[in-house]
């Protein structure tokens, strides 16, 4: 977790920085220590009164991203730090924009240790994950087997309400597991939801231990049975299948004025059929509204319909399969299943999570950002590869005009660099890009906004729904 080849702080008992020492001799000491956070760590400190609950909040809130947090004591009572390794695609402070604020936190960029010892004479201890072994293979190989939570469960987590104490535990439990959380994971977001915790607090009242009780061996291990017993198909190396389509839709030009946003939203299925796991599954527009950077949800609607009629050696690229049931088809959105195309070419995991990163970055949303043809000129300039602007043009599908204007605008933000009469990427970065141009933190506040509306429509069609006698 710490910064390559980083030596150690030392302190004394008064806090007061003494000396530097490598870690090592640190270690063989057992010295009171504070070391520099590496970039991919999210280090998150919590001293206030309510330490425990926002730290139980903010692991959930990471966990719901499909990340693999570890929660610690600070070595003094009710203190608490939240470390978490971030995939090599993900920014911090993108991620940092998306969670908004975080009560009582202090994000570090020095922090002691996990398992070191405090100056007052307590120690850092592993608490949610509590084996060691698992905690430091969340601190050193980050998520594995994860996902990010399914939107029935974040549903339960942050805007539910229903008096069926059973129903409501059986739904998270059902999603956490299959999302890969741990019973310590779980549990942490039923202490650490508000909602959740009002419904759990019914059960608790016919007594503590044995609602806890119940919870475990009645709601999760049956849940954690069910996920084992039909598990979905994930593959860390990538499904072939999945990666066929990304090498096809990588290596295709998509011209014309819809053929960026029609690339975007594929991407966008793309990384709906990774989430899943499964051939066929299922995506709702907003959802890929708010990854691919879309402001409409019309524009969306088009997309999938021009997608939906193009087609490879006479087959349909993409299949879509709506409800049958006219009123499931107003609450449920449809299943999609691409067809695999004939070629052999396979995309590379770094090639499709740097196309995912740019698509979804907000410097890249459309109306406030730089739109979808800038990140089609980016995305061709994979890592390391120079091309001129004919290229780019064959490449994309652009005309010579919109690679021209792009790459211009490219330059502009440090995200093109030229070498001769060719470009290739650049020193800058998206996050500040985003910045300059004023897009940051639109996707959050985007996705703020769909809930809201979704939470209106719930609540509409609850008032209408039919009550019992």
């Amino acid at each position: 977790m710490a910064a390559p080849d980083t030596r150690v702080r030392e302190l004394n008992r008064d806090n007061v920085h003494i000396g530097t020492l490598r870690l090592s001799e640190a270690l063989d000491r057992d010295a009171v220590f504070y070391v520099q956070v590496h970039d991919r760590m999210l280090a998150v400190d919590f001293d206030g009164s309510d330490a425990p609950r926002d730290a139980a909040r903010l692991m959930v809130a990471l966990l719901r991203r499909g990340l693999a947090p570890v929660l610690c004591s600070s070595g003094q009572p009710g203190r608490r730090h939240v470390f978490c390794l971030l995939p090599r695609e993900r920014s911090k402070a993108q991620l940092l924009r998306s969670l908004g604020p975080i009560p009582g936190s202090d994000v570090r960029k020095t922090i002691r240790p996990p398992l070191s010892r405090h100056r007052s004479g307590g120690r850092s201890t592993f608490l949610v994950p509590s084996d060691t072994e698992e905690a430091l293979a969340r601190l050193t190989s980050g998520p594995t087997r994860r996902r990010a939570l399914g939107h029935r469960a974040v549903h339960v987590l942050s805007s539910h309400q229903s008096d069926d104490v059973s129903a409501t535990m059986w739904s998270l439990a059902l999603g956490t597991a299959n999302a890969g959380w741990t019973w310590e994971d779980f549990t942490l977001a039923v202490k650490g939801g508000a909602e959740v915790s009002a419904v759990f607090s019914r059960r608790v009242r016919a007594g503590e231990e044995r609602a806890w009780s119940w919870l475990r061996n009645y709601v999760w291990e049956p849940a954690r049975a069910f996920v084992l017993a039909n598990p979905a198909v994930r593959s860390a190396a990538g499904d072939p299948e999945l990666m066929h389509v990304a090498a096809w839709a990588l290596a295709r030009p998509w011209p014309g004025r819809s053929g960026p946003t029609d690339f975007c939203v594929l991407m966008a299925l793309l990384w709906g059929w990774r989430r899943s796991g499964r051939r066929v599954f299922n995506l709702s527009e907003r959802e890929i509204q708010v990854f691919a950077g879309i402001s409409s949800r019309a524009t969306v609607s088009k997309s999938l319909e021009r997608l939906r009629r193009l087609h490879i050696d006479g087959e349909h690229l993409l299949q879509v399969v709506r409800p049958e049931n006219p009123a499931e088809a107003l609450t449920h959105s449809p299943d999609y299943e691409f067809f695999i195309p004939p070629s052999a070419a396979t995309a590379s995991e770094a090639d499709l999570a740097r196309a995912w990163f740019v698509i979804g970055h907000d410097a890249f949303r459309n109306a406030v950002g730089l739109g979808k043809s800038r990140a089609m000129v980016l995305i061709a300039l994979r890592e390391g590869l120079v091309l001129d602007e004919r290229e780019i043009a064959i490449a994309t599908g652009l005309s010579s005009a919109v690679v021209s204007e792009s790459v211009s605008a490219l330059v502009g933000l440090d995200l093109l660099e030229r070498v001769g009469d060719a470009w290739t990427c650049g020193r800058g970065d998206l996050d500040s890009a985003a910045q300059i141009i004023g897009a940051a933190g639109r996707g959050a506040r985007q996705l703020e906004q769909i809930r809201r509306e979704r939470d209106a429509r719930d609540i509409r069609m609850a008032s209408h729904r039919p009550q019992g006698n």
